[in-house]
């Protein structure tokens, strides 16, 4: 084991290790963005769509969302005018009081028939499409995010920037349907986005890339779907990006509960996106109709992310349907979501509550309402999320953004994002009231009212495997509707989804404790029979915590009992606090997720303690004795591990004093033997490296080990500069570690060839 002299932290020494002023990207410090030249900023912005047209001249470039305009098809004829077009719009964008964009495609997807990497390209009508194979055209794709790069550059004022959403790992059969068997796109996709990272790495106005949109949708809560191996897909999509782009952030377009397998605190990512969206008319009837019901079911979900979040985080998608006066089929109407009056109130109530919950950011959806083109009213309802929607006689020019009206919501956003933003005010950030006959923050969905008679509950408590209950867990319920047939024959059990939490704030009532739960279903098909009511499955969930399930998918109600499961958890609150700790031969790692505060701990000889956390540790009466191994470091995330077993801290809840160390930025490692050393040179290297070692003993080892952590080279040897062959190592990143009987040390390697 490793030899630490005993010793205790005080207040001796600072370390701080930070972002120089204006790096020329944007990067986080702490909750904090910063942009490209050095000052801090508060993302506000708006999605925006693109597909790729090309002329019938192999001339192919990126043009605005072909359904923004008054018919299905492009509004400008070649790439000036789409360029033109672009760039009046994010100037557009700008004027309402948004600072950037979150570009949706041109997306690439994986075609499993053909077995290519593929991107779709239309003719200035639509009416064709052309399906490139991404292996032979890269350089069109590219060039289009490129493109629309430069264009925001181009936008005056303050910096205008944008969050890529790279999409690509879909897979689709040859009908253009999606399939979730990811290892088939998973080897392009990588390949897509080292060649992306390569292309756009130098750009300033890149905000970051967002590897994913939606992953709930492509994996369907499969329950054979662990944390685990999200933790790894993600792993890989952001080790591809940083083989070129060390410079850029990334993040995922989380649907808000995705802790059910996209674990944010599993994740290799910079910062957190999740997506919501008020619920009216999903069920089929309007049953959140006034601002009341769709604002608390909101505030609740706004409530649960500012309290659990375990990294940074924007609002990556939210948005509220509204037309008023279309002269089309009334039908529809009734899938919107309100008002434009109503519109606007939401947006007055969720941006300013995202930022009181210390979101870093906030993005709506979307920039205009789509072309009338759905073929049922559910589905049209949904092209109305816009801020902007068409006049065509008014302005009948489609180049000029007058060619589209603003709608009440745009004179919100363009007072709040043109003015000085008004300080935090975490104390705003609050579940919403109970009220009778309205969804509240443990009835989202208001099924306590529809189904008063309480057929078909469940209740229970959630533990944690030390047999702490555990608040704010998330319990997911499906609930059966009816059962149809499919084209063979077979049963089609059709359920719905809601959700609750566990109860997390200690009430005067004694039935109230923290973990207890309460769901209820409730069958809008047939909401006046109590036979009705069933709930077929049960899913509990959440952040820092292990997966477990009851039931089936089926139209079988579950047993009505108490569930009681003991959920293995990590708790990677932004904050974390150990204290009182003492180590006696064993292995006990102590995690934090941004930061880790350790005090008045002690880890005995004998025994082993990594101690990490993503961006900050603070020690304060701390101690190692001698024979202890300590590794105290920062992670960018936390390997992707197995649940079983690992324990952990508290939230933290009280302000660190001064008698602290503060380690600022990540990959800083510290090392309490300073008389051991190893260089690495050259470093990066593509095929031969020279290791220097310094104070190791003769006999010792030499591993080198992949990102995952494996194996893949031994040497032995007892000479103090020797050079090493890894001109058969693939291009990425490795670790070679030194070791004796007594020390081990590791060092970073890149390969870049």
């Amino acid at each position: 084991m490793k030899n630490i002299i005993a010793f205790v932290f005080c207040l001796l020494f600072q370390l701080h290790f930070i972002h120089a002023q204006g790096t020329g990207y944007v990067y986080l410090e702490g909750k904090q963005f910063i942009d490209h030249t050095g000052a801090p900023f508060y993302p506000i912005l708006l999605n925006w769509g693109s597909l790729l047209q090309y002329d019938g001249a192999n001339n192919c470039y990126p043009s605005p969302y072909h359904s923004f305009g008054p018919t299905n098809t492009f509004e400008c004829q070649n790439q000036t005018e789409c360029n033109t077009q672009i760039l009046n719009q994010f100037k557009y964008i700008r004027s309402l009081g948004f600072n950037g964009i979150r570009l949706n495609g041109p997306s690439p997807y994986y075609n499993h028939i053909l077995n290519q990497f593929q991107f779709d390209t239309y003719d200035q009508n639509v009416n064709n499409k052309t399906t490139l194979d991404f292996a032979t055209n890269a350089n069109i794709l590219l060039d289009a995010y490129l493109n629309i790069l430069n264009i925001a550059a181009n936008v005056p004022g303050p910096p205008f920037y944008v969050i890529i959403n790279t999409g690509g790992a879909y897979n689709k059969d040859g009908e253009g349907k999606i399939l979730y068997d990811w290892s088939l796109a998973q080897p392009y996709y990588l390949s897509f986005l080292e060649e992306l990272g390569d292309k756009i790495k130098n750009h300033s106005r890149l905000l970051a890339y967002d590897l994913y949109n939606e992953p709930c949708y492509a994996i369907k809560k499969d329950p054979l779907f662990s944390k685990n191996e999200s933790c790894v897909l993600v792993q890989e999509w952001v080790d591809a990006i940083k083989i070129n782009d060390q410079n850029h952030l990334t993040t995922i377009g989380n649907c808000w509960d995705e802790s059910i397998q996209f674990d944010p605190a599993c994740l290799k990512i910079d910062f957190n996106s999740p997506h919501f969206y008020p619920y009216s008319g999903i069920y089929g009837q309007s049953i959140q109709t006034t601002p009341d019901d769709y604002q608390n079911h909101v505030k609740g979900i706004l409530y649960w992310l500012g309290k659990n979040m375990p990294i940074p985080w924007i609002v990556g998608e939210t948005g509220f349907t509204a037309i008023d006066g279309h002269p089309s089929n009334p039908t529809w109407q009734n899938y919107l979501n309100g008002t434009e009056a109503s519109q606007e109130l939401y947006a007055q109530t969720t941006v300013p509550i995202t930022r009181d919950c210390e979101a870093s950011g906030f993005s709506w959806w979307n920039y205009q309402d789509y072309f009338d083109k759905s073929d049922t009213d559910a589905k049209r309802g949904l092209n109305f999320f816009g801020i902007l929607k068409r006049d065509i006689n008014t302005c009948p020019d489609p180049l000029d953004p007058c060619a589209a009206m603003n709608k009440p919501v745009t004179s919100f956003f363009s007072t709040y994002g043109n003015n000085p933003l008004p300080p935090v005010n975490s104390s705003n950030c609050l579940p919403p009231p109970s009220s009778p006959g309205l969804p509240d923050y443990l009835d989202p969905y208001n099924h306590n009212t529809m189904n008063s008679s309480g057929a078909g509950e469940v209740t229970g408590t959630v533990t944690d495997q030390d047999g702490n209950p555990v608040g704010d867990a998330l319990v997911n319920g499906w609930g059966w509707l009816n059962t149809t047939l499919d084209l063979n024959g077979n049963n089609v059990y059709n359920l719905n989804h809601f959700y609750t939490f566990t109860r997390s704030i200690i009430t005067a009532d004694p039935s109230n404790l923290i973990g207890t739960f309460k769901l209820r279903p409730f069958n809008y098909l047939d909401p006046n029979t109590t036979a009705s009511q069933i709930l077929t499955h049960i899913w509990f969930a959440g952040i820092g915590l292990e997966n477990k399930h009851f039931g089936a998918w089926d139209h079988n109600q579950l047993p009505q009992i108490n569930y009681n499961p003991s959920l293995n958890r990590i708790h990677f609150g932004y904050q974390g606090l150990a204290t009182n700790l003492t180590i006696s031969a064993t292995q006990h790692n102590l995690r934090g997720g941004q930061e880790l505060t350790v005090s008045n701990s002690i880890i005995n000889n004998f025994s082993y303690s990594e101690i990490s956390a993503r961006k900050k540790i603070f020690l304060s009466e701390f101690r190692a004795e001698l024979g202890s191994y300590v590794h105290i470091f920062n992670s960018d995330y936390d390997h992707c591990i197995s649940y079983d077993g690992l324990r952990i801290v508290h939230p933290f809840t009280s302000d660190i004093n001064a008698n602290n160390y503060n380690f600022f930025r990540k990959e800083v490692e510290l090392n309490f033997n300073n008389e051991v050393s190893v260089i690495l040179s050259p470093n990066p290297s593509n095929a031969e490296v020279t290791v220097e070692v310094i104070g190791f003993e003769k006999n010792r080892a030499i591993l080198v080990a992949d990102i995952n952590g494996k194996t893949i080279m031994v040497k032995n040897t007892v000479e103090s500069i020797f050079k090493m062959d890894v001109s058969n190592l693939h291009q990425g990143l490795y670790f070679i570690t030194v070791k004796d009987h007594l020390n081990s040390l590791s060092k970073k390697l890149i390969i870049n060839h």
